[in-house]
């Protein structure tokens, strides 16, 4: 396969443009690396200084270009990820057609589970902000507060009422545990005064 064929084993990036250049062999290859080296080199091509991958087996394919450095190689799988959040298989199509390096297809998995991550932080830190800076939401809790800290201890049934949360307003579980609280809060009014009366009548 092409992973194969491409694979040049432990030679580094200036000694294969050496190799390609000036037909200098590597020093560090044993004789049976030697020989795999120089039947895998001829699956790439120098053109204008670039290295390119071409196998000598594939027809008619256009010969992609050899990333070497890690650099390189994230900017091309951003490239191909694109805004739009491409997937797996649209980037790695994208990548082998103008792409060749070994390991692509694991760096592209671990870019994905890095990104997807990222969004999923993202995400969630935007629903926070949106809760703390949602003005209903932020205006109800105010008054709540200001209620219980003895700001309006009797408050008009309308004033009491604008405590509370309608139930088209609540679209998050966060303002769901608000409405809850504040319903807990009119239960507990309620039995207060239901006392009081009993203890008026009593006397």
């Amino acid at each position: 396969d092409e992973e194969t064929s491409g694979d040049i084993g432990r030679v580094s990036y200036e000694e294969f443009l050496d190799y390609i250049r000036k037909g200098i062999i590597p020093d560090s290859l044993t004789r049976s690396e030697l020989l795999i080296f120089r039947k895998r080199a001829k699956n790439f091509q120098l053109t204008k200084g670039i290295i390119y991958f071409n196998p000598a087996k594939r027809h008619n394919v256009k010969p992609r270009k050899v990333l070497w450095t890690e650099a390189e190689r994230q900017d091309a799988i951003k490239e191909s990820h694109g805004d739009q959040h491409a997937a797996q298989a649209v980037m790695m199509d994208f990548l082998k057609k103008h792409f060749f390096w070994q390991g692509m297809a694991e760096d592209v998995e671990q870019f994905l589970v890095s990104c997807c991550q990222s969004k999923l932080t993202t995400d969630k830190n935007t629903d926070e902000d949106n809760e703390r800076r949602h003005p209903l939401l932020e205006a109800k809790i105010k008054v709540f507060q200001d209620y219980f800290a003895g700001k309006n201890i009797c408050p008009k049934q309308e004033s009491l009422d604008s405590l509370f949360l309608k139930k088209e307003d609540i679209t998050s579980p966060l303002r769901d545990l608000v409405a809850a609280a504040m319903e807990s809060a009119r239960l507990t009014i309620s039995n207060l005064s239901s006392t009081d009366a009993t203890s008026a009548q009593e006397t």
